[in-house]
């Protein structure tokens, strides 16, 4: 019989389970121990767990800081030789933000994912300092007021929970597949400002809304997510 043959016969006999196992491929370790991950949806409480967590998010207080940047529309003009100067300064910048609260934000779970709605109905804001520059090119101190109406925030994740082997409890994690986040604002009025700066003082309102909110919002509702789970099932590290 050829060396091969019977070399093969030896391993066969040796080792039948390990070369089954490459045909059928069984589940390892490792494997069993991943099957226990699945999405948050799928857990008997976890529709519970979330709602837990988007009441403490409510209770929160949320807040958004303007950006440390100037906003212009300077006004040019070319002179009969092309040389351009410029005859205006419209310049913004606005150093301070508040806090806010929200409602109790409303959010579907499925095993496809989490979406998190929250509508904030209003956001005013009185007295907050800016420094502006209008025609002449000098910082003049002025007072904003600011009311944002119909605020919506929307955020999706999607939210997987596992459990350890030796004591059962649980872990929450979210793959950043699906992680997003976007603000709408329906309606803005700005405050003490003549009409040359209401754009720049729109725009500095915007972009301060959605770098602030999207920076916190979804780390908050991962937190107390996380907070709701140890007080379900425990923590791993325990």
């Amino acid at each position: 019989m050829p060396a091969k043959r019977i070399s093969l016969l030896v391993l066969i006999a040796l080792f039948p389970s390990g070369l089954e196992g490459q045909k059928s491929g069984p589940i390892s370790r490792n494997v069993t121990s991943a099957a226990r991950v699945f999405p948050l949806a799928s857990y008997e409480q976890g529709q519970a767990m979330m709602t837990a967590a988007a009441q403490n998010l409510a209770l929160l207080d949320l807040n958004f800081t303007f950006l440390n940047k100037e906003y212009k529309d300077d006004t040019y003009a070319t002179d009969v030789f092309g040389n351009k100067y410029r005859t205006g300064c419209y310049r913004l910048k606005l150093t301070s933000g508040f806090k806010f609260k929200v409602d109790v934000p409303q959010f579907t779970l499925t095993p496809q994912g989490l979406t998190v709605t929250q509508n904030i109905p209003t956001i005013k804001a009185e007295g907050l300092n800016a420094k502006a520059q209008v025609l002449a090119c000098h910082d003049i101190s002025v007072g904003v007021g600011i009311h944002l109406s119909n605020v919506k925030v929307t955020y999706t994740a999607r939210p997987v929970i596992s459990f350890a082997q030796d004591n059962g409890a649980c872990t929450i994690a979210w793959n950043q597949d699906l992680d997003n986040f976007r603000v709408t604002i329906g309606g803005m009025n700005i405050l003490g400002l003549q009409n040359d700066l209401d754009k720049l003082a729109k725009d500095a309102v915007r972009e301060a809304v959605n770098i602030s909110l999207d920076g916190v919002y979804g780390s908050l509702l991962r937190n107390e997510l996380t907070k709701v789970s140890v007080n379900v099932c425990g923590s791993p590290g325990k």
